[in-house]
């Protein structure tokens, strides 16, 4: 299936900043691991709500770690809580969302949905350790709408995010009335986004900390760039530029990730090529046979012992260590108030 041009996940985006979907549509996903480990997660959450057992899965993928079997279990129990004997439980559900995005045949597919007789619930699993939260989420409201759509009417319908690796969930309710009304907003934004990334409007960008901080057209975007240099030629604000400090990070390093890329596929320019950075530390490929053969070749001094971090001494042991440690004071930082 192909992907949606205005993507229920990045509504928070295109609603704000039109241009990017323009900007990104033809751009290529670069994978991170991140990314992947919370793909596999779905999966595996996907597999085992549809019945097929946690032992088979891991016999079959050598991927599937401790971390990942407790988070997947935690929120398959929590989806099974939920579970009446009058609901139905929909897994990996796509959803019509055109109505509410514009994008024709648009859709979007739901981790779990429990239809009822008097109450909608939409399910989003997040691997992530960045709080995210139901009140509010644009992603989730799309859904909700899609919901209604698939299955009918209700008065409510309740939208949850379950993030089960830093133990938190969020609920929040939403009535028929705040859905539709949000649905007219949205639908609105989402035609200019769609007519700008289909080429029938010139695309508009709006930059900022939030808008841009995911978008991985960082390193094409003009109005980022001007922004960025706005910020170093101003001599006022130093409040307002301290709010862009994370961003620009992230665009610089964008702009050397498009560099780099951009010469590995036999671009030149006048002031660049491409050369090779430092290797990696080298490593064992099996620990176990190089200790076997160095403890054979040189005995005991194949092996180092190396007293443990106050930290790991901590977790250990139950004596109070801290007239033993010592470390350096902290660094004076800039904190937010908000």
């Amino acid at each position: 299936m192909a992907h949606a041009l205005l993507s229920p996940s990045a509504a928070h985006r295109w609603t704000e900043c039109p241009g990017s979907v323009f900007l990104t549509k033809d751009l290529p996903d670069h994978p991170n691991v991140a990314a992947a480990y919370g793909t596999l997660a779905h999966h595996v959450a996907e597999k085992i709500l549809s019945g097929v057992l946690l032992a088979d899965l891991i016999a079959t993928n050598d991927e599937i770690d401790e971390e990942l079997i407790e988070g997947v279990t935690a929120y398959v129990n929590y989806v099974k809580s939920l579970e009446t004997p009058t609901s139905t439980l929909y897994i990996e559900q796509q959803l019509p969302v055109g109505h509410v995005t514009s994008e024709p045949n648009g859709k979007g597919t739901a981790d779990a949905i429990l239809v009822d007789e008097e109450l909608h619930t939409v399910i989003d699993l997040k691997f992530g350790y960045t709080y995210i939260y139901a009140e509010d989420n644009k992603q989730l409201k799309i859904y909700a709408l899609g919901a209604i759509h698939r299955f009918g009417e209700r008065d409510h319908v309740k939208v949850v995010i379950v993030q089960p690796r830093n133990n938190h969930i969020s609920e929040f309710t939403y009535s028929l009335e705040e859905l539709y009304l949000f649905q007219q907003e949205t639908f609105f934004k989402g035609r200019a986004a769609y007519l700008m990334a289909t080429g029938q409007m010139d695309p508009s960008y709006l930059p900022s900390p939030s808008n841009c901080k995911w978008c991985k057209g960082k390193a094409h975007c003009p109005a980022l760039a001007n922004k960025m240099f706005e910020l170093v030629e101003s001599e006022n604000d130093l409040n307002e530029a301290a709010k862009w400090i994370d961003l620009a990070r992230k665009w610089t390093d964008s702009i050397e990730e498009r560099l780099v890329q951009e010469l590995v596929d036999g671009k030149e320019f006048e002031d660049w090529e491409l050369g090779v950075g430092r290797q990696g530390n080298r490593k064992w490929i099996n620990e176990q046979e190089a200790a076997e053969l160095l403890h054979t070749l040189i005995g005991d001094q194949a092996f180092q012992q190396r007293l443990i971090s106050p930290t790991q001494a901590a977790k250990l042991t139950e004596i109070d260590i801290e007239s033993l440690v010592t470390r350096e004071p902290g660094k004076p930082i800039y904190i937010s108030k908000n």
